[in-house]
């Protein structure tokens, strides 16, 4: 389920999990063209995902959506890189 947040550039997601948990998800920043990345939080700044189209994300494109969370408030420190392969 998606839906307009707050502001009008701003998209929420409503994620659910096993049973009836779900919680909710804020995109903050989409990739532009063919939206080959995603930055994802809560409302709190508690998490965040940087979810991409490919299995390598370009390093220098690693980097700006970094620097975008730092800037934002977010401990980039605690980002953990997933192996895709």
């Amino acid at each position: 389920m998606v839906y307009i947040g707050e502001n009008s550039d701003q998209g929420c997601v409503k994620v659910y999990f096993v049973g009836p948990f779900y919680g909710s998800c804020i995109l903050f920043e989409l990739g532009h063209g063919n939206h080959q990345y995603v930055l994802v939080c809560g409302h709190d700044k508690s998490y965040l995902w940087v979810l991409a189209g490919e299995t390598r994300m370009k390093e220098g494109v690693k980097k700006i959506l970094t620097a975008k969370a730092a800037a934002s408030g977010f401990d980039t420190w605690k980002l953990i890189a997933v192996d895709q392969n």
